[in-house]
C-alpha cells in the first residue's frame, strides 16, 4: 500500500509538474529513503550528543556556581558588615572632631581675648612718652641706692628732679 501510494505521489507529481522522474526500480526507492532517513537520524544523534554534552558542561559549571555562591553571599555579608562598621566609626570620629573644635574655641577665645590684652599693654608701653621711660628708670636707680648726681646724669633730668624723686623715694620706704 506503500508502494502504490508512492508510485500515485510519482505519478502525480510528473503530471502535476510535467516532471520525468527517473525510477530505475520501484523496489530500489525504499532503500535509499531508508538510506536517507538512516543519514538522518545518525545526524540527529550526533546533534543531541553534542547537545547532551553542551547540557553536561553547563551543568558542570552551574554546580560550581551554585557552590560559589554561598561564599559570595557571606563575602558580601563580611564586606557589608565591615563598611556599616567603618561608617560608623567615621561618623563617631566626625563627632568627636566637632566636639574637641568646640572645646578648642572655647578654651581659645579666653586666650586670644587675654593675647589681644597683652598685646594692647605691651603698645602702650612701647608708645609711652619717653621721659616716662626716664622717670621710672630713676626711681629704679633711686631703689637701688643712687645719690642724686648718679640719677641725674643716667637719666639727663635735671638735679632739682633728681632731689625731687629722691625725696619720694625714701618718703615711702620710711612709710612701709
Amino acid at each position: 500500500m506503500v508502494l502504490s501510494k508512492l508510485f500515485w505521489f510519482e505519478d502525480n507529481l510528473r503530471s502535476f509538474y510535467g516532471i520525468k522522474l527517473l525510477v530505475i526500480d520501484n523496489m530500489m526507492l525504499v532503500p535509499v529513503i531508508l538510506g536517507i532517513v538512516v543519514v538522518i537520524l545518525f545526524l540527529l544523534i550526533i546533534v543531541i550528543n553534542k547537545q547532551q554534552k553542551t547540557i553536561k558542561v553547563l551543568v558542570g559549571q552551574l554546580e560550581e556556581l551554585n557552590l560559589l555562591f554561598p561564599n559570595l553571599q557571606q563575602s558580601i555579608q563580611n564586606n557589608q558588615t565591615q563598611i556599616d562598621q567603618h561608617q560608623q566609626k567615621t561618623v563617631d570620629l566626625i563627632s568627636l572632631i566637632e566636639k574637641n573644635k568646640k572645646n578648642a574655641e572655647q578654651t581659645i577665645a579666653p586666650i586670644a581675648q587675654e593675647l589681644n590684652s597683652l598685646k594692647n599693654s605691651i603698645d602702650l608701653l612701647v608708645n609711652q612718652q619717653p621721659e616716662d621711660k626716664l622717670y621710672s628708670r630713676a626711681y629704679k636707680l633711686a631703689a637701688l641706692g643712687a645719690d642724686v648726681d648718679e640719677i641725674a646724669q643716667s637719666c639727663e633730668i635735671p638735679i632739682a628732679e633728681a632731689e625731687m624723686l629722691l625725696a619720694v623715694h625714701q618718703k615711702k620706704s620710711v612709710s612701709k
